[in-house]
């Protein structure tokens, strides 16, 4: 038994194999695409963090009220905490996302076509 094709079912392998890595490029590229929509996500979080930001000086403002000053800058200290590691996550979500979405595209986009291509080198005429 041969181990290579005669040129025309070659070509047809070849074909077959070309229409199949631009297939899972196109779903690596789609799927980076679609991860990378999550930073919506991370962006509410940031906002998020921002609107806490904003609501612990506000609660600043009301420190100085002689009855309330001690429990609202408590509160103050609090909220500012939340703000805190509302940011912080933002950031690494974002980060994580950023990667996610490349090691996605790129194990759709290459695992598949990779063995493909090979067995394809492999099985060429002369």
């Amino acid at each position: 038994m041969s181990a290579t094709l005669d040129a025309a079912r070659f070509a047809r392998l070849r074909t077959f194999v070309i229409a199949w890595t631009a297939a899972c490029v196109v779903a690596g590229a789609l799927a980076t695409w679609q991860t990378l929509r999550l930073h919506d996500g991370a962006d509410a979080i940031d906002g998020a963090g921002r609107g806490l930001e904003s609501t612990a000086s506000s609660l600043r403002e009301l420190e100085e009220l002689p009855l309330v000053g001690k429990q609202v800058g408590d509160a103050a200290d609090s909220v500012e905490r939340g703000a805190d590691t509302a940011r912080a996550s933002s950031v690494e979500v974002r980060s994580s996302i950023s990667v996610l979405a490349v090691l996605l595209g790129l194990a759709i986009a290459v695992l598949p076509t990779v063995p493909l291509i090979v067995l394809t080198y492999l099985l060429r005429p002369g």
